[in-house]
């Protein structure tokens, strides 16, 4: 049992040492549950044998009566025979989140089960109960771990948690999903981590891929902050002056950036006041603010911080402190409708916005209590490959789209090997590709990008938009083809080309996984190539 829970849990360390992704340690699991299945039912049938040929089924029957430690093995024997039951894949498919809450119960009864069995008699075997039970234990206490770190936070006495926006994104049933981390974070491009939507699913979590993570500095005003005087008498005399023409009750003192002085409007002729500001310098009401509670944005280029203020008359003074900006991550998650818990986020996102998912305008987000678990996985590195090639089917855009990212910013920066890159996506519609638009956006507007990148998105089932969408041509990178890829064309391609040892990674559905391995291994004599695949099949 210990391998089989070691292959359970998600805060696999063994995993993350043999760098062994989910979808395999998942594969495991299923298997080693099999073979425990067969173990168990083998060693009750051996001892009902036994039983029978000394005193018939009436001793059977007698034994379960009087023997507590018959009794509770009896118990996990049926749990373990409803789960291998429940675990085929029709049924386990059918609807995954009544399995998996039965799973798990059923999980504690055949635990409770094996371990008084094992304790009524004193057994040797009850140390490996007992690893078991503490493998579990200690994956629980991690998985709050690290939900509480992500997810909650406590200032002032007030406790708050992370809000989930919920988009529906135009041309299919799918939703943006972005989650707003009480904590700074950093992404590796490959991670995957566990959502949790009360509102939707209740207390179940589901794995979906990492897509991107967006970064902003923030800067609170503290108590350390000091204010540093800037300006002359003089200066001070204008500033009354300024006050008492515009009848504007304006506090000389409050806090400026000093270069700010140069949005004062230059004197007018005819007279009127030579220090007039701006109108959209004051506030709503035609004052300036001076709120310490606020939050202003900072991006320094040293420790020495600057508070933004609305300029005022030249004499003023400053706010200054030496405390670090804040950052702040968000990370963000690509979901296709299927059925269950990702049909019940779509509908309500679509139900926010009465339906429309972009089709006709702007949409709301739908904002809701969402928690974030894990990071998990991010186990494969690109960074020594000369050659990559990364082909995603649908959503599976989520897992490769990092990777591009990263690895032209090893590149640029010169700390990864990489010298040509090239993602292979297969969509429906041409419409998906606004699914990501906004992050291959800014992974054009990266240096290098067209000396490194390619990406060839794949349309099957094109429409007239199909060809005369803005994307063809996009930075001389993206290129619109209708039709399904061939993928041992796009292989051969890449080998004729290739520099260094190349890599492919394939992320999407089984037949675009099956056809991309397939065209790798033709190559694997002929070439240094790596073949990898992401999945998180069930």
């Amino acid at each position: 049992m210990i391998p089989l829970f070691v292959c359970m849990v998600r805060n696999n360390w063994i995993g993350d040492a043999v760098q062994v992704n989910f979808d395999t340690w998942n594969l495991f699991h299923r298997w080693i549950g099999r073979i425990v299945a067969l173990e168990s039912f083998a060693h009750m049938g051996a001892w009902t044998v036994n039983k029978i040929d000394q005193s018939g089924w009436s001793g059977v029957a007698e034994a379960y009566k009087i023997s507590p430690f018959l009794q509770v093995g009896l118990m996990a024997e049926i749990a373990l025979a409803l789960i291998a039951v429940a675990s085929a894949s029709p049924l386990r498919h059918a609807n995954y989140e009544f399995f998996l809450s039965l799973h798990q119960i059923l999980v504690i009864f055949f635990m409770v089960g094996v371990y008084w069995h094992l304790v009524i008699d004193q057994l040797p075997q009850i140390t490996y109960a007992n690893i078991t039970i503490a493998i579990w234990v200690l994956d629980r206490v991690m998985r709050i771990f690290w939900i509480l770190r992500w997810n909650i936070k406590m200032k002032g006495g007030k406790v708050s948690c992370n809000v989930a926006e919920v988009i529906p994104l135009k041309g299919a049933n799918a939703v943006r999903v972005s989650v707003e981390l009480v904590r700074p974070w950093d992404f590796k491009p490959g991670q995957h981590a566990y959502i949790y939507i009360p509102r939707i699913g209740w207390w179940q979590s589901h794995p979906f891929s990492i897509a991107w993570a967006s970064t902003e500095q923030e800067f609170t005003e503290s108590e350390d902050a000091t204010w540093v005087e800037h300006g002359t008498a003089e200066d001070l005399r204008r500033s009354q002056i300024f006050a008492a023409e515009t009848g504007e009750k304006v506090d000389p003192m409050v806090s400026v950036r000093e270069h700010d002085a140069q949005h004062l409007s230059a004197p007018r002729s005819g007279g009127g006041n030579p220090y007039e500001i701006s109108p959209h310098h004051l506030s709503p009401e035609g004052h300036h603010h001076n709120n310490r509670n606020s939050t202003y944005s900072s991006h320094p280029a040293s420790r020495l911080h600057r508070l933004s203020m609305p300029p005022l008359p030249v004499y003023h003074r400053e706010l200054v402190t030496t405390q670090a900006p804040k950052t702040k991550t968000t990370m963000h998650f690509v979901i296709s409708k299927h059925s269950g818990f990702t049909k019940k986020l779509y509908d309500a996102a679509a139900k926010a916005n009465n339906g429309n998912d972009g089709e006709k305008g702007e949409v709301a987000p739908l904002q809701v209590v969402g928690m974030f678990e894990g990071p998990y996985g991010g186990h494969h590195s690109f960074d020594s490959y000369g050659t990559t090639i990364f082909v995603a089917g649908g959503v599976g855009i989520t897992h490769g789209i990092g990777y591009v990212k990263h690895l032209l910013h090893g590149y640029n920066k010169g700390t990864a090997a990489t010298q040509r890159i090239k993602l292979v996506w297969v969509v429906k519609s041409v419409d998906n590709i606004e699914w990501v638009s906004d992050w291959l956006e800014e992974i054009l507007q990266m240096p290098n990008v067209r000396q490194v990148v390619e990406v060839d998105v794949y349309i099957t089932q094109p429409n007239e938009a199909a060809h005369t969408s803005s994307w063809s041509g996009r930075g001389g990178v993206v290129k619109l083809y209708t039709g399904r890829p061939d993928f041992d064309i796009i292989v051969e391609k890449a080998v004729k080309r290739q520099v260094g040892a190349m890599a492919v990674n394939v992320c999407g559905g089984g037949a675009v996984s099956d056809a991309v391995r397939a065209a790798a291994r033709k190559y694997i004599d002929v070439s240094s190539i790596d073949f990898s695949e992401e999945s998180f099949s069930w």
